[in-house]
């Protein structure tokens, strides 16, 4: 059930009359089940598989809360990662596992696969097995008690604003919130409506047209121009930040509707000067969770450089395959650790570059240059496609004409991305005077009606 379906607004509308009608001790009930239905509105099976999670977990935290033995309580904890990773493995991995020792068809798996993903995989399945993860793994730290009421676990795992794409919330920020909602009110459902707008608007008008350009570029490798593959993963890289960006934008409206204030995602990471600040715009729940359960417990930075290095090393590998089965995520993962165990390394023995007059354009050409390849090898669907586009993109192929179209969307995006940054911030919507906010919310639905291209499922609803 996408957020620009109809069927999704009529399932919000009677959500959102419920909960104002309803007593507050019914409202949790009411979101619960409201939940429950837009997660089966893709397929009623997987609910089986968020229901497993959530039983597992719950019984997890309480038992864990109570066990003062250490021995118990780390069976308590594996028995936890082992049924929510196990899940995850068979039905992210195993098709891909079995066909790479060779007891499986590797054309049969292919060709099931949705853009380069293989299998069939329950939508929002990385994202909501990591938030019950970091639950169990917090009791198990003693950093949170274990919640108690079984309904509001429930909602914690299965909350439809981000339930299939994130972002990633910790037990410490949905709880409380929980506990205590703010009262309703008239800005607040305005802020709610904007947010949505706008994360509407990067969706279907930005997103969903550039991958009308970067399709067909990359439909074949072979007949594409060097500079038009090269062109079209910049394209890609802007389409699937506007594209994820926009579903957290769209879920923070939601969130914020019901009194639930989402954390941000994203923080201008096209416009980012080097990889490491690149690094903490993009995704940014998905970084804090690998870098709090996953670097942190390897030794984060309190080891040698080469200690240091593998680290982030085997961190990148595991996010690059946290995308899905496959080589070129694995690729992915591989370079970007690279880039980033470099980057840190030389900024351990030589510090900082010093300042100079167009140092941030110099640093956001080297980072563009930098994330190029990263872009190609993510958007090809195998390691021999990214060959030939890497190929053709070094040799020039094709001759030097450049696609205009491509060329005008990238200028535009870039524009739009750097007055958002100078001039704009979602988060402060509420501080703009009425008749900036009516032009604002009537401008996005204009263009969203006028240049809205055909609705496509969200990138990340596949990981």
């Amino acid at each position: 059930m996408l957020f620009t379906s109809l069927s999704f607004g009529g399932l919000l509308a009677v959500t959102v009359v419920a909960v104002k009608l309803a007593p507050a001790r019914a409202r949790r009930w009411i979101l619960l089940l409201a939940s429950w239905v837009f997660y089966a509105g893709w397929e009623p099976k997987w609910l089986l598989l968020l229901w497993i999670s959530t039983a597992v977990d719950y019984a997890a935290g309480r038992l864990l809360e109570r066990e003062q033995r250490a021995p118990w309580r780390k069976a308590l904890l594996f028995g936890s990662l082992g049924v929510n990773l196990g899940i995850l493995f068979f039905y992210k991995y195993w098709d891909f596992a079995l066909a790479l020792v060779g007891l499986h068809d590797w054309g049969e798996v292919a060709a099931r696969q949705s853009f380069h993903v293989y299998g069939d995989i329950p939508p929002g399945l990385s994202f909501y097995t990591f938030q019950t993860l970091s639950y169990t793994i917090d009791v198990y730290r003693r950093k949170h008690p274990a919640v108690k009421s079984p309904v509001d676990f429930a909602l914690y795992v299965a909350f439809f604003p981000q339930l299939i794409a994130g972002p990633i919330l910790r037990a410490s920020e949905f709880f409380p919130q929980l506990a205590a909602p703010p009262p309703p009110s008239a800005a607040r459902t305005w802020a709610a409506i904007e947010l949505f707008a706008v994360g509407l608007f990067k969706k279907v008008v930005v997103a969903d047209n550039l991958g009308l350009l970067v399709d067909p570029i990359y439909a074949d490798t072979s007949a594409s121009s060097g500079i038009a593959l090269a062109l079209g993963a910049l394209l890609f890289w802007g389409q699937v930040y506007a594209d994820f960006s926009g579903y957290s934008t769209m879920a923070r409206g939601l969130g914020k509707l019901f009194g639930v204030d989402l954390p941000r995602n994203f923080d201008f990471p096209l416009l980012a000067t080097g990889p490491l600040e690149y690094r903490r715009s993009w995704h940014m729940t998905m970084s804090a969770w690998f870098r709090d359960y996953v670097f942190h417990p390897l030794g984060g930075m309190r080891a040698g450089p080469w200690r240091v290095a593998l680290n982030i090393m085997i961190v990148w590998t595991l996010f690059g395959v946290w995308h899905g089965a496959g080589f070129t995520f694995a690729a992915w993962g591989l370079y970007n650790g690279v880039i980033q165990a470099a980057t840190r390394e030389w900024y351990r023995r030589f510090g900082a570059p010093p300042d100079f007059f167009g140092k941030p354009v110099a640093g956001w050409a080297l980072n563009i240059g930098l994330m190029l390849p990263s872009a190609v090898v993510f958007r090809s669907a195998s390691l021999a496609q990214a060959g030939v586009a890497y190929e053709r993109i070094l040799t020039f192929a094709g001759g030097a004409s450049l696609p205009w179209a491509g060329v005008i969307a990238l200028v535009g995006l870039g524009a739009v991305h750097l007055w958002a940054k100078l001039r704009y911030d979602e988060d402060r919507l509420a501080h703009l005077g009425w008749p900036a906010r009516i032009a604002l919310l009537t401008g996005l639905t204009w263009l969203v009606v006028l240049f809205g291209a055909q609705t496509r499922p969200f990138v990340y609803f596949q990981f």
